[in-house]
């Protein structure tokens, strides 16, 4: 079975080098006629192509040859800015989109910020270009006050923990949580993708050294255009 899905992966890597990014291919039922196969091998090579992100599968409209994506690599252990990675990766980064709103927090990020339900706060969203496309919708939520010093984001740009540092608050660390999902309207639209469509999503809170939370954040990535990796150890210690 293995065997004969990789021989369906390569003759479907063939007929997409005869298309353009854009292009319908068959339908499943389709392809599995022409490759003499069950529908269910055909899915199963597709699915690891679309994961690759080398077809791009619409629900109701077909599968089509997808368009030629930047990769951005980077790693939980190191705590930056999206647009820092996407440079550092030797890409164009470009921040659009910037919306500072006024809102009041409530669960699960209030508390997730130490604050009151329905207290005071900022709701900031921008997106994240990769060379011209648009790679991370992000969604960072501040509360007004951090002690007793008002946060004025009237000069912000692109660099939020930079930002904040102007203010003497300093992110230390945070705690970040990987899940996948499905893009709801505002972030479809920001990244120019279907709503339902899968994503990567990193939900984020910062904290300071003295461990109080700053920022609640929601990273929102188009599949298959930034990968993390992650360093694990084993344990060398024996019974």
């Amino acid at each position: 079975m293995i065997q004969r899905v990789q021989w369906v992966r390569q003759s479907l890597e063939e007929l997409i080098s005869q298309h353009r990014p854009g292009d319908r291919l068959p339908s499943e039922e389709s392809l599995a006629k022409t490759l003499d196969v069950s529908r269910a091998t055909v899915r199963s090579a597709l699915i690891a192509l679309e994961q690759e992100g080398r077809i791009v599968r619409r629900h109701g409209l077909g599968t089509f040859v997808a368009q030629q994506r930047p990769l951005v690599r980077a790693s939980l252990h190191h705590l930056s800015s999206v647009a820092d990675i996407v440079r550092d990766n030797g890409y164009r980064a470009e921040v659009k989109g910037i919306d500072i709103l006024p809102v009041t927090l409530h669960h699960p990020v209030a508390s997730s910020l130490g604050c009151e339900d329905g207290d005071p706060g900022y709701r900031v969203t921008r997106t994240v270009y990769a060379d011209g496309t648009p790679a991370v919708y992000l969604v960072d939520y501040l509360p007004e006050k951090f002690g007793d010093q008002i946060i004025d984001l009237r000069g912000y740009s692109d660099r939020m923990l930079s930002y904040l540092r102007s203010f003497g608050i300093v992110v230390d660390y945070a705690i970040t949580q990987l899940s996948l999902g499905r893009a709801f309207e505002e972030s479809a639209q920001a990244l120019n993708i279907s709503v339902g469509d899968p994503v990567l999503l990193l939900t984020q809170v910062a904290y300071t050294a003295l461990q109080v939370p700053v920022v609640y954040s929601l990273g929102i990535h188009r599949e298959g255009y930034v990968t993390y990796s992650i360093l694990r150890h084993t344990d060398a210690r024996k019974d």
